[in-house]
């Protein structure tokens, strides 16, 4: 069970028992305090402000519908009680709320050891990792955000919009953002003090560079589980459960007016002697975070739709499953309001989309869209990777991306190898290795391979 069932497991736990809270906070207070960090950056206020959040987080815990979604779901409601604190006390830095500036001051940090005279391949992590957290700490809080989430957290660029309230072009631009002040400052300290810190990018590292902030931070406080403050009461618990009571019941209510409201509709309707035809009509369609069709809302005759979500260059292979074996001439799929050719072998069609966009399947009377955004031809493209011998080789596509070996590598049990122009890396690797490939534009595309 990977970190993310656990945690949607004790999720449901505690909506079923909430005197199990403690189990849910020792899986979040890090998290929280550290979060809370991020956007004030102050010790004191943070950790009362962990605190107001938590206490939150237990009285709301039993109206997460979706437990699979919690920490989306806890970072937005930790980040409301921050900057809801932030525009009380309209605190005067006015970077905190609204820079995005590249210009940042910092004081200057001493290294112990100098590097120019070391080989660029001995690089001490630890000698670095201190100067890095000093220079995230130096970011505005909206690219401190977005390069906590999408680093320490793995969020995806969809999760950062929904947390932030931001949309998806404005999630990309701050991290772009962040990533470019992070580099500046590096590149303003080498020069200054004269010394290599690391031998190419230092983003592949980030993740692992905020885990061990976050570690450092959070062990400085006293974040221990205090009982007294998440006692059940009798009152609490029954305001809960008038409180979730009520909402159904309005959801019910709700339900009830809109099944008349249709019901009126198609009476009138019959009555009419005029044909009316239902071709218009509009199934409910979601995505979960795979990209995956959710099985749950949608179309009557599909089972899901698959594709693979890293970027590609000529399209991308899409296929829908069925429910049931229906014919060719029952199903369109168009885009641009074109119909697209498709193959189908009993229950499964078979199409592939070169283009993004939104695509549109229809069926007798039902519509479902489906959206297409990781076709991108100058992409550095990971083709296929497999073991041989005494090498890791990278099968990659990158005619039109011009990659920057300098700048791309792999990463493997904590340590960080170079790509080199044959793709040929020396070792035997297993498990998740993490490969980041870089292109000359400074965009870089990263790919988890797990091998078994």
């Amino acid at each position: 069970m990977d970190k993310k069932d656990e945690l949607t497991q004790i999720v449901k736990t505690v909506q079923e028992d909430i005197g199990q809270f403690e189990l849910l906070y020792s899986q979040i207070i890090n998290k929280i305090y550290f979060w809370c960090y991020t956007i004030v950056k102050d010790d004191t206020t943070a950790k009362d402000l962990t605190q107001e959040a938590m206490i939150q987080i237990y009285k709301k815990i039993a109206t997460v519908q979706q437990p699979e979604y919690f920490s989306s779901w806890m970072y937005k409601l930790v980040r409301n009680v921050c900057y809801n604190h932030l525009k009380v006390h309209k605190r005067s830095d006015k970077l905190v709320l609204d820079s995005d500036d590249y210009t940042v001051k910092y004081e200057q940090t001493v290294i112990e050891e100098r590097r120019d005279s070391l080989p660029e391949e001995a690089y001490n992590l630890q000698e670095i990792k201190r100067l890095i957290k000093q220079f995230i700490d130096n970011l505005p809080m909206k690219q401190r955000e977005v390069i906590t989430l999408f680093y320490l957290e793995e969020m995806k660029i969809n999760e950062i919009s929904e947390i932030l309230n931001y949309n998806a072009g404005s999630v990309k631009s701050r991290l772009h953002a962040g990533r470019k002040n992070l580099e500046l400052q590096i590149k303003e300290y080498q020069e200054r003090n004269n010394v290599k810190l690391y031998s190419a990018s230092i983003l592949p590292l980030l993740g692992v560079i905020l885990k061990d902030y976050q570690d450092d931070i959070c062990n400085k406080q006293n974040l221990q589980y205090d009982k007294s403050l998440y006692t059940v009461s009798n009152n609490s618990l029954l305001f809960n459960f008038l409180q979730m009571l009520s909402e159904k019941l309005a959801i019910v209510i709700a339900s009830i007016v809109v099944v008349g409201v249709i019901t009126a509709v198609v009476i009138i309707g019959l009555s009419n002697q005029d044909t009316n035809k239902v071709g218009d009509k509009t199934t409910l369609s979601a995505f979960n975070d795979q990209g995956m069709y959710q099985k749950s809302k949608g179309h009557p005759y599909i089972e899901d739709i698959t594709y693979l979500e890293f970027p590609m260059r000529e399209g991308i292979d899409v296929t829908i499953k069925l429910k049931v074996d229906i014919e060719e001439t029952d199903m369109k799929i168009l885009f641009n309001n074109e119909e697209l050719s498709f193959e189908k072998n009993q229950k499964d069609i078979y199409l592939k989309v070169r283009e993004n966009g939104v695509y549109t399947i229809v069926t007798d009377e039902y519509k479902t869209n489906f959206e297409i955004d990781n076709i991108d031809i100058y992409a550095p493209e990971l083709v296929e990777a497999f073991n041989e011998d005494e090498y890791l080789l990278l099968v990659i596509n990158d005619e039109q991306s011009q990659i920057d070996f300098q700048k791309s590598f792999i990463e493997w049990r904590g340590k960080v190898y170079q790509i080199p122009k044959d793709y040929k890396i020396k070792g035997k690797f297993d498990g998740v290795v993490k490969v980041t490939l870089f292109n000359y534009n400074e965009d870089f595309i990263e790919y988890n391979l797990d091998f078994k």
